[in-house]
């Protein structure tokens, strides 16, 4: 496995949607030393965006504060007693 990279983003957006999941989007942080010179040359660039459906994880993330994103390799899933090899586990609920 390799080692990963960790992004220091801020939140730049947080809303329910009319379905009932909450929006969350997040940039970069620019600074000119910290977690971001690791993996940027000059000023940062990206985003992440996703969709929190499980209410108890909704409401965690405030517009305005910082995050670390701890980008890293995910192990391989054994697959399920009696599955064809290959099939990996589904994925739990996480929060």
């Amino acid at each position: 496995m390799n080692k990963g990279l960790i992004a220091k983003f801020v939140c730049i957006a947080a809303a329910l949607n009319a379905y009932g999941g909450e929006e969350v989007e997040f940039i970069p942080v620019y600074a000119d030393d910290g977690p971001n010179k690791a993996w940027s040359q000059a000023s940062p660039s990206g985003s992440l965006k996703m969709m929190i459906t499980n209410p108890a994880a909704q409401g965690q993330l405030v517009v305005g504060k910082e995050y670390m994103i701890n980008i890293s390799e995910a192990a391989p899933e054994a697959a399920p007693e009696g599955a064809p090899a290959g099939d990996a586990a589904p994925a739990g609920d996480a929060v």
